[in-house]
């Protein structure tokens, strides 16, 4: 069994515990052991590097020191704001020697020496177990499920470091979900941003951002929407309760996680309380097409 370090991160130990639950039982169905990040912090993505670039830089790389010290040598990070993080302290501190001492004298005694590779969901997916594994796991078939592939704004372009992908049209996931019996539906804003970050502080204008994915989703022909970070997903789910309440518009798109539909496909039985945690009940959906 191959064992990779795993940076839970803030929301997957609370308002995404969905996520955590359909990721973990669809790694652990591949084979492969999540090693959790011992005493590790959150990485500040929400505001620590706007308040204090210093300290921005000095959270990510406790946990990636921490990692080290574990003998980790690849760690997942499921959350796109985190992901971005850490991929951006790591590179700081490949870059700039000055500031890879000042950071790891804030961190000490702990000290990051960039043996770290950080990787998403979708690159362990693709370039640890890759697709003939996940084949051969495969147990059911998503039967046709036409959904878009939603990668948001931060997953393909953290800024001063190589992408995963092509920043604009990234392919990894609608590959993994073809592979899967799904079929992607190609539109056009597959990296435009959700609002997410605005949530609290300009919820209309986050709705409205919103607003314009659902409308050109169901143009397209989706039945859904599939997305890798948690911030998104909540916000594109919360989303349209809001517009139906406020506007009386029904979108009805159920917002599924990657590992969602990766576990159905895998044969885990992620039971009832999966779907429950959705604000739009993907249940019915799933029922047409006898995945649940």
């Amino acid at each position: 069994m191959r064992r990779i370090g795993y940076y839970k991160s803030c929301s997957l130990n609370a308002s995404s515990k969905d996520y955590a639950r359909s990721l973990e039982a669809a790694f652990s169905a591949l084979h492969t052991e999540l090693v959790p990040i011992r005493d590790w912090n959150c990485c500040g993505a929400s505001s620590a590097h706007s308040t204090n670039e210093l300290l921005g830089y000095a959270l990510p790389a406790r946990n990636l020191a921490l990692a080290e010290q574990q003998g980790l040598t690849t760690v997942l990070v499921p959350c796109s704001a985190c992901y971005s993080r850490m991929l951006q302290t790591a590179e700081k501190m490949r870059l700039d020697d000055e500031a890879a001492r000042e950071i790891n004298d804030v961190i000490q005694p702990l000290r990051y020496l960039g043996t770290v590779q950080i990787k998403n969901v979708l690159e362990i997916l693709r370039d640890e177990i890759g697709p003939s594994e996940i084949l051969r796991a495969k147990r059911r078939d998503l039967a046709g499920l036409r959904v878009v592939c939603y990668y948001g704004c931060y997953l393909t372009r953290t800024p001063h470091a190589a992408s995963f992908d092509d920043r604009e049209n990234p392919r990894t996931m609608e590959r993994l979900l073809e592979l899967l019996g799904a079929k992607p539906v190609e539109w056009p804003y597959k990296t435009d941003c959700c609002g997410a970050g605005f949530s609290l502080s300009e919820e209309p204008f986050s709705t409205q951002l919103c607003e314009k994915l659902y409308d050109m989703a169901l143009r397209v022909g989706a039945e859904a929407m599939v997305a890798t970070c948690p911030l998104c997903q909540t916000n594109l789910d919360l989303n349209q309760d809001r517009l139906r309440r406020e506007k009386g518009i029904s979108f009805n798109l159920p917002v599924f996680y990657i590992t969602d539909l990766l576990g159905l496909a895998l044969g885990c039985d992620l039971g009832a309380r999966q779907w429950r945690a959705h604000f739009v009940d993907p249940r019915g959906l799933l029922g047409r097409h006898a995945l649940c």
